[in-house]
């Protein structure tokens, strides 16, 4: 195990290093307890993935706008954008029916 599976993590695209604080540029994939849950792109947009295997995800506390998968920021994100809160599409692939 690494210390990035734990806790809210941001790996630059640039220089491929791993940070517990946001990037000063644009181009970084976002991680939660070694799970990426999204990314910013270098045009400012954040793509958030909301998939069944997943038990976290992001949810913003803006009104950000949404194209069909990106939201429009318009700048960097900031920590008082967004939260991780339990993923309610979450299926946990241990249940057993």
């Amino acid at each position: 195990m690494k210390i990035t599976d734990f806790g809210l993590w941001f790996r630059n695209w640039s220089n491929h290093e791993w940070s517990n604080t946001i990037p000063q540029r644009p181009g970084c994939d976002i991680y939660y307890d070694g799970q990426n849950l999204g990314y910013q792109t270098f045009y400012f947009d954040v793509r958030i993935y909301a998939r069944e295997d997943q038990p976290h995800m992001i949810k913003f506390k803006s009104d950000f706008t949404r194209t069909v998968i990106h939201y429009e920021i318009n700048r960097l994100i900031t920590m008082e954008d967004f939260e991780i809160i339990s993923n309610p599409y979450y299926k946990d692939c241990h249940e057993t029916y």
